[in-house]
């Protein structure tokens, strides 16, 4: 049986090394170029978050009749709401 020569799995293996490396090289290339591509953040819009509605029982206690009402809306921005 003839002898299985070693110089060839060597030099297979140092091949192989090499696409190794170099792969690795173009992925942390690839990562770094592609982190650089964020987007600005964009300010959030005005919006309501939550709004209450007090009424003061009428004197009465009894509907219908005049009542006194009032209002607040929570915003995430100070400001007018129309």
């Amino acid at each position: 049986m003839p002898a299985v020569s070693t110089r060839n799995t060597g030099r297979a293996r140092r091949l192989l090394f090499a696409a190794a490396i170099t792969t690795g090289a173009l992925l942390v290339c690839l990562a770094q170029s592609k982190a650089g591509v964020l987007e600005t953040p964009q300010p959030a819009g005005f919006s309501a978050l939550s709004a209450t509605l007090p009424i003061k029982s009428p004197a009465t206690n009894a509907c219908p009749a005049s009542a006194a009402v009032a209002g607040w809306i929570v915003t995430n921005k100070p400001g007018k709401v129309s």
